[in-house]
């Protein structure tokens, strides 16, 4: 799935940078996937990058069974349709016919549809966007972390968050 907001820049390096950092963003904190696709939920182990190889293998993998089982069902239809009528062979034909019965249906591999999701522009909120007045934070009641701190987040403010 792809999330993208196309109405302020359609420029493709600015999506390409976006993705990279959307990717790196997702190497860094998903442990596990989970993909939606074709009605069907997929687990996946480890970071996006184990994912995009997990899933590149998986549909490797159902394309080349496909492949085999298609192959081998046109092998079979042939020798039916080549001995149908050779009554020393009727015998190997309805065998032949029967195992073409069992073998599982032939079906090729779902491609994955791109979803675009565009989100409209909201209206600018109107400030603060965030108000704090004499707040006083502490985990032990005599030692605060922070005491009587007053705050307020604007729309335009640029606020970093920095944890050890």
């Amino acid at each position: 799935m792809c999330l993208n907001n196309n109405n302020n820049n359609n420029n493709n390096n600015n999506n390409n940078n976006n993705n990279n950092n959307n990717k790196h963003f997702l190497n860094t904190v998903a442990t596990d996937i989970i993909h939606l696709n074709c009605k069907r939920l997929d687990a996946y182990r480890g970071n996006y990058d184990a994912f995009e190889q997990a899933r590149s293998e998986r549909l490797l993998n159902q394309q080349r069974e496909y492949e085999s089982l298609k192959a081998e069902r046109e092998h079979i239809q042939q020798f039916i349709d080549k001995f149908r009528y050779n009554a020393k062979r009727a015998s190997l034909v309805q065998s032949r016919i029967k195992h073409l019965e069992k073998l599982p249906p032939l079906i090729p591999p779902e491609k994955e549809l791109k979803v675009v999701i565009r989100l409209p522009d909201c209206e600018k909120l109107s400030p603060p966007l965030l108000q704090l007045d004499e707040v006083c934070f502490h985990y032990v009641l005599d030692k605060p972390i922070l005491n009587h701190v007053n705050l307020s987040i604007s729309p335009d403010s640029r606020i970093s968050i920095v944890s050890y």
